[in-house]
């Protein structure tokens, strides 16, 4: 979904109301009354009552980080504990005994 500014978010909320929540008829309904605007499609409006439904507001939802596995010193230890062990271990092998992935084992 493309970003679209908190104001024109509430605004596509209260058209849904106004039109009983059919994001097709929605749609058309911003695109009449705000033509000076980027016009979202029925999905985005789908998308959009979805969330607002789940959280109560019309903020994006912040995106999750991953810890760092290779930052993670008793993973690099293990690691390289395995790798001095069998100089002959694959990543595969390394990952299975470990949980961790295969990429990651390559940068540490």
């Amino acid at each position: 979904m493309k970003k679209y500014p908190k104001e024109e978010r509430i605004d596509m909320i209260f058209v849904l109301g106004k039109c009983q929540q059919n994001s097709l008829l929605a749609s058309r309904v911003y695109a009449q009354k705000f033509p000076e605007r980027q016009h979202p499609n029925k999905f985005v409006f789908e998308r959009l009552l979805i969330q607002f439904r789940e959280t109560g507001n019309v903020e994006y939802k912040k995106q999750l980080r991953r810890s760092q596995v290779t930052g993670n010193e008793e993973n690099q230890f293990n690691v390289l504990r395995s790798v001095i062990d069998n100089p002959h271990t694959s990543r595969t092998e390394i990952s299975s005994n470990t949980d961790i992935g295969k990429r990651s084992i390559s940068r540490i």
